[in-house]
């Protein structure tokens, strides 16, 4: 997964606050934790406070459970996912060519941006291909509200259809505001493997764990924002027993609102 260091500002109503990545991390977790001890019925009950190391500590009269969370993010590893980057760069393309489209135009338009297969790119080509799209859009504007128009390969600038396989277009009412975006479609599939190795890399620090709690969980969110964190968790998964010491696996997936308990040799 990306790391991204410093600071960024987060709008509640009409004030702005400075907030840290670290405190974002922590309500993302609390969010999502929040959701799990509302689904699952065996989540223990006591005061949950947050905690590093493992995440979060829910304290019982008898004893106290920790809790570590991880995202699941595809193809991930300590150098990141290169799906998840992939995906981040289309982003940041599309919302450049959407900037550089409004700079002529005033046209509120929904533009879905569907892509090839490409891989890092040096910031004077994305730069260019943000422009190609902007120039693409521009010259395939629908006349009609509501009309739709699709620029297929072989109409696409030949500076770009390698990365950009269509681009479809409708323009919206004058009062509504522009949606520029990149469907994604790809496999969510979960192997065995790749879970055995996520589990893994979070079962290496279970000794530091255990120095704040009697017994520790392991909680894994797939929050579904990209195709890289969608997953479907097939039989094969369902019925593995992955080796672990952790007390207890436990699998959420945002999308479904499901949570499902991960079988432990």
């Amino acid at each position: 997964m990306i790391n991204c260091q410093g600071r960024l500002t987060i709008t509640f109503g009409e004030v702005d606050k400075t907030v840290s990545n670290n405190e974002i991390k922590k309500r993302k977790e609390k969010y999502h934790l929040d959701k799990v001890r509302y689904l699952y019925d065996e989540f223990p009950l006591g005061d949950l406070t947050s905690s590093e190391e493992p995440d979060f500590l829910v304290t019982m009269p008898d004893c106290i459970v920790g809790i570590e969370m991880v995202d699941y993010v595809r193809g991930q590893s300590s150098y990141g996912s290169q799906t998840r980057k992939i995906e981040i760069l289309n982003n940041q393309i599309v919302d450049m060519a959407r900037e550089e489209f409004e700079k002529r135009h005033n046209i509120p338009l929904q533009v879905h941006c569907f892509w090839g297969f490409h891989g890092a790119m040096r910031r004077v080509k994305i730069k260019r291909l943000a422009v190609c799209i902007a120039s693409c859009v521009e010259n395939h504007i629908p006349q009609k509200v509501y009309e739709s128009s699709r620029i297929e390969d072989e109409e696409i600038d030949s500076s770009i259809e390698e990365v950009i396989a269509s681009i479809s277009i409708v323009r919206l009412k004058p009062s509504t505001k522009s949606l520029w975006s990149n469907p994604d479609a790809g496999f969510i599939g979960l192997h065995v493997d790749e879970l055995q190795q996520l589990i893994s890399f979070k079962d290496s620090k279970i000794d530091k764990y255990l120095k704040k709690c009697a017994n520790v969980w392991l909680l894994i969110v797939a929050d579904g924002k990209y195709i890289s964190s969608s997953v479907e968790l097939k039989d094969d998964v369902r019925h593995h027993r992955f080796k672990s010491r952790f007390d207890r696996i436990l699998f959420y997936d945002s999308l479904t609102q499901k949570v499902t308990l991960i079988n432990k040799v």
